[in-house]
């Protein structure tokens, strides 16, 4: 007996494997499962879930009639005799028809014009029957728009001059009357020789009406 404990502390001493028999004591700080690629750990479950939102509101800021062109022109009584037209050109600075609409509801809008009768307001003279022809022009834009080609006399209802069928987002339209042959024809009855007048009305309405 004395002789195999002492080689039994021989034997721990020197660190070798200890020999058939003895039970063997895995170390408990090692997994038992080391090298089997196998996890030790289980995956946790969720305990509960929610959603929530990210909301954002836009709002639209309104449609404008931002420019309407005006014309001028000169003429003689012996050529209106003859021809009865004079031809006329935009006003400096007053030469677009412009909209701008950032309303948002793919609506539409319409531009009517009217004429008033020619007159000079100081000699109180006035021509009656005056016709103003406004030629299609393209719009300047990337709207592949056209203005309507409308004949406007003192005596006649508004005509649409220009129309959009729908638009979204923020939308601007601009036609420039600069090099339309824009011109108006007049009796040749009754004639002073004086400066006259005929106010265009313009006004912006909703929908695409053509």
């Amino acid at each position: 007996m004395k002789l195999l404990f002492k080689q039994l502390l021989a034997t721990m001493a020197l660190g070798v494997t200890l020999p058939l028999g003895l039970p063997v004591v895995a170390d408990a700080a090692t997994p038992s499962n080391v090298g089997t690629g196998a996890s030790s750990m289980t995956t946790a479950q969720a305990l509960a879930s929610s959603d929530g939102s990210a909301t954002v509101t836009i709002q639209g800021s309104g449609i404008t009639l931002t420019s309407v062109p005006s014309f001028e022109g000169t003429g003689n009584l012996k050529n209106l005799e003859s021809s009865g037209s004079i031809a006329l050109n935009t006003e400096s600075g007053k030469d677009k028809l412009s909209v701008n609409d950032a309303r948002g509801t793919n609506t539409g809008w319409h531009v009517t014009a009217k004429l008033d009768t020619f007159e000079n307001t100081l000699s109180k003279h006035s021509i009656s029957g005056a016709k103003l022809q406004i030629p299609a022009t393209k719009a300047d834009d990337k709207s592949n728009l056209s203005s309507n080609l409308v004949t406007l006399t003192d005596d006649d209802s508004p005509k649409i001059i220009l129309a959009h069928s729908a638009t979204s987002g923020t939308n601007n339209v601009t036609v420039s009357f600069t090099n339309a042959k824009t011109q108006v024809t007049l009796p040749t009855d009754g004639i002073y020789a004086d400066t006259y007048s005929g106010k265009i009305t313009y006004t912006l309405d909703n929908g695409p009406q053509n």
